[in-house]
């Protein structure tokens, strides 16, 4: 089983600021009750590394921006 992540940890609230602006939307987050979670989560990939040779090649705007092209023409906001 392999860990399989950037390296770098994002807030939920990032990722939300990067889809708002890529989208040019000005969307207000709605916050929930706030459960139990980890205040911090990181997926180390050094097994990945090691044993694949398995590097992440694209950042995390980039990622997004690449998924929103594929599913913005299919999104109705």
């Amino acid at each position: 089983m392999f860990n399989i992540g950037s390296g770098w940890n994002y807030s939920v609230n990032t990722v939300f600021d990067i889809i708002n602006r890529q989208l040019n939307a000005k969307i207000s987050p709605l916050y929930g009750e706030r459960l139990i979670e980890p205040a911090m989560t990181l997926a180390d990939c050094s097994k990945a590394v090691q044993e694949l040779g398995w590097r992440p090649s694209i950042d995390l705007e980039d990622g997004i921006v690449d998924l929103l092209r594929n599913v913005q023409p299919s999104m109705t906001i």
